[in-house]
């Protein structure tokens, strides 16, 4: 939850986004049902988040971009805010927000969410998983793409993000 800390241990680099994220409620409808996407929109809550992102690379500066994709299937945490339930009516494609790394500002204004809006990004995902290997089930978490792109930070920094109408996150990465 918003407020976690992170201790210089257990984070080899530190890299943050600030996303849009669904956590699912109840138990989504199948795919191909008429009502899919007005059931998927009142099972889940829309949630601002922070992925802390790190490597499993030693060499990480210096290696090419897909084998840097592939290590960041493999991040080390997401830290998410307050959910809110009366979320439909929000800007969920290019939403205002404020991202911060202590006094830095690492992004701010409208930020355009990958692949268009948020909602319909999880909807597209949760067409596709379906029921595969128990489908997304209650309690489990969606992530929709950063707002802000990934930004490698020192240590030693309070992030903090806020996404209109969603509200603020925070995490400590300790020095």
């Amino acid at each position: 939850p918003s407020g976690a800390t992170f201790t210089a241990d257990e984070l080899v680099l530190a890299g943050i986004e600030l996303e849009i994220a669904f956590r699912v409620e109840q138990p989504l409808p199948p795919p191909e049902a008429p009502d899919f996407i007005d059931r998927l929109r009142r099972a889940v809550v829309a949630v601002p988040a922070i992925e802390v992102v790190d490597t499993r690379l030693a060499f990480h500066a210096t290696c090419d971009d897909l084998t840097k994709l592939a290590d960041n299937q493999f991040n080390a945490g997401l830290v998410v805010g307050a959910p809110l339930t009366d979320w439909q009516e929000l800007n969920l494609t290019d939403p205002d927000h404020t991202f911060h790394a202590s006094e830095t500002i690492i992004s701010a204004g409208a930020g355009k969410v990958p692949g268009g809006s948020a909602f319909a990004s999880l909807a597209a995902f949760a067409g596709i998983v379906g029921d595969h290997c128990g489908g997304l089930r209650p309690g489990q978490y969606v992530t929709t793409g950063a707002l802000s792109g990934l930004h490698w930070i020192d240590k030693g920094r309070h992030v903090s993000g806020r996404i209109d109408g969603l509200g603020p996150v925070e995490v400590v990465i300790d020095g």
